[in-house]
């Protein structure tokens, strides 16, 4: 469903037609879509990549996203990894130049997400980083991200904030039970694979280990 889909089901089935009314509809929609595509295992529905432009000399650099999840130079095949570690121990380190390999985050903005480097980059280069990307608010004909079978889950959640807005709480209850079983059933969705082994410890990290005595 397209937003403005959306929008009218819930207006439709609440018997809801001003013009107010269904702004605010609207707005409740969109957030309702943030607290999903933000959600435990809602992940791949914001999943993106961005890329970044060193600075020679400088340590720092910023991404436009809201979470890091790795970073790489993808113009190798296969890509080198920059390994994360934490940013007191890169702090630690002290100075020195080359091609960084490794990053900690220094800082997590509504929009960007900034990490230090190690070590400080000698050359310009184009890092790239698999990232959660920044959501923009739905509008007019534009489609959740996620799957079409599960967009009734933004109709129960904005049905629940009107009915809770009328102090019809036994119904807005009901309708927020709707929404939290229709978002467990697209997390579970998401999740399951016919093929895919999952066990605790099966990535193993074969790459060196930064000599923290080192000055």
């Amino acid at each position: 469903m397209t937003f403005d889909q959306i929008v009218s089901r819930v207006a439709a089935r609440l018997n809801l037609t001003s013009a107010a009314t269904l702004v605010r509809i609207g707005e409740e929609v969109n957030e309702r879509y943030r607290e999903v595509a933000s959600s435990i295992g809602l992940g791949p529905t914001v999943r993106g990549t961005a890329t970044a432009t060193t600075v020679v000399g400088t340590r720092t650099l910023t991404f436009d996203c809201q979470k890091i999840w790795s970073v790489y130079d993808a113009d190798n095949d296969p890509p080198t990894m920059v390994w994360e570690e934490t940013f007191e121990l890169l702090r630690e380190r002290g100075e020195s130049s080359g091609t960084p390999q490794y990053y900690a985050i220094q800082l997590m903005g509504a929009s960007t997400v900034t990490i230090l480097l190690h070590p400080e980059p000698d050359a310009v280069n184009v890092l790239t980083a698999d990232v959660e990307r920044t959501l923009s608010d739905l509008a007019g004909e534009q489609e959740p991200a996620f799957s079409h079978d599960y967009h009734d889950i933004l109709v129960r959640g904005a049905m629940a904030d009107e009915l809770y807005k009328m102090e019809k709480y036994d119904l807005s209850g009901a309708q927020e039970e709707k929404f939290e079983k229709r978002l467990s059933e697209l997390r579970l969705f998401i999740a399951k694979s016919a093929y895919l082994e999952i066990y605790q410890g099966k990535r193993s990290r074969n790459r060196g280990t930064l000599d923290y005595r080192a000055s």
